[in-house]
């Protein structure tokens, strides 16, 4: 993560190299130094205000939600706490449940960098409360903001079908003998034992 924001600020150096700095501070000279500073302090806010702007709009068009209730008819509301399942990837990462950072217009950045905006294992079987609740073109999303980490985002429907929340059975939550074996599958791909191939296909059959 520092090194993508190493990174961010390198590239923001060059793109305003890029619109100008510095021909403008080659083209004046030394007597107006202290006005060329003001106009480029000017510039430098003027960019600030750019990027908030983007952040802003990024999620300008995510509709609020006071509720929602999912398709296997648990409602959760803000405030509420959610308990997660196992992560779906067979490195037991997350699919469905993601950094924030990957709804914004640094997200293009970030993964250039390699920045994995999954969320870890670590995470299997945590409770997490939820904050928001966002509907976004055919999306629901539920944001909460784990300690030391950020804000995190729940794509909820797509969750539900491969158990990364636990609220993922006919019946309601996992088995602790369900979600012992999700973690033993993707343990096993780990410690190559089985092949990712097969890793989905035994995980599909258990969730069927």
């Amino acid at each position: 993560m520092n090194r993508f924001i190493g990174n961010l600020t390198k590239d923001i150096g060059h793109w305003t190299s890029d619109i100008g700095f510095d021909e403008y501070l080659n083209s004046h000279s030394n007597s107006n130094l202290c006005n060329n500073i003001n106009e480029l302090h000017l510039m430098g806010l003027r960019f600030v205000y750019i990027l908030i702007f983007f952040l802003l709009t990024s999620t300008a068009s995510a509709q609020k939600l006071d509720s929602y209730t999912t398709s296997n008819g648990l409602l959760i509301k803000p405030g509420d706490t959610l308990v997660l399942g196992v992560g779906s990837a067979p490195d037991g990462f997350f699919n469905y449940i993601y950094s924030g950072v990957a709804m914004t217009i640094f997200s293009s950045l970030a993964e250039e960098n390699e920045v994995d905006f999954r969320l870890p294992d670590y995470f299997n079987g945590a409770p997490v409360v939820i904050t928001r609740i966002r509907k976004k073109d055919d999306l629901i999303l539920l944001y909460f903001n784990p300690d030391g980490w950020g804000t995190f985002i729940i794509d909820i429907e797509e969750a539900i079908k491969v158990c990364e929340v636990a609220w993922c059975r006919p019946e309601g939550y996992l088995s602790q003998q369900e979600y012992e074996k999700l973690v033993l599958l993707y343990r096993a791909v780990k410690e190559g034992s089985i092949t990712v191939e097969r890793f989905e296909q035994l995980r599909r059959e258990m969730l069927e």
